[in-house]
């Protein structure tokens, strides 16, 4: 019995110390998981870190891509309203300078100078308008691929996040 006595005090100890390593356990899981997802932990911090430095990274090639949209577009529409302002000067000079039957090529080749000045006036009306058209043209393109690149990156967000963290408070670029 004096065994059964003094192996008893060990057996309680060994219980005691199995139960606080238990708790020890426990609370380093705990407190692990909620340092994780602490709005001031390193690893959130980290995390928001590598979220804005690709966020960035996307918005500058974004505005890159919006840019050489926008200019190429632009410089297509000059080619385009000056291939217009060539085609009017054509179409001004021939329509002018057509007989109707009863004029003579004399008189058509007399007029033609003057046709050609109304040709020209018409080609200078029209090219003078298309610096503004076509800074137009760029603006509307940038603009569209702005909208658009809007939408793509709050779905791409939201696609990386995960679902318990949709409702934490926006990020500002």
């Amino acid at each position: 019995m004096a065994e059964k006595t003094s192996s008893t005090p060990h057996e309680d100890e060994i219980g005691r110390l199995k139960a606080r390593i238990n708790d020890l356990e426990s609370e380093l899981h705990r407190s692990k998981s909620s340092s994780d997802s602490k709005p001031g932990s390193r690893r959130e911090e980290t995390r928001r870190t590598v979220d804005s430095m690709r966020d960035v990274s996307q918005s500058k090639v974004d505005a890159v891509s919006r840019t050489v949209r926008g200019i190429s577009l632009a410089s297509i529409e000059g080619l385009r309203l000056f291939a217009d302002s060539l085609s009017a000067f054509g179409d001004t000079v021939i329509s002018r300078n057509t007989g109707n039957g009863n004029t003579s090529t004399r008189e058509l080749g007399r007029r033609l100078p003057g046709d050609i000045a109304e040709g020209v006036a018409e080609f200078c009306d029209r090219i003078v308008d298309i610096p503004a058209q076509a800074a137009e043209r760029y603006s509307k393109a940038h603009r569209e691929g702005q909208r658009s690149d809007t939408a793509e990156d709050k779905s791409r967000r939201s696609e990386s996040r995960p679902s318990s963290e949709s409702g934490s408070s926006a990020k500002s670029i």
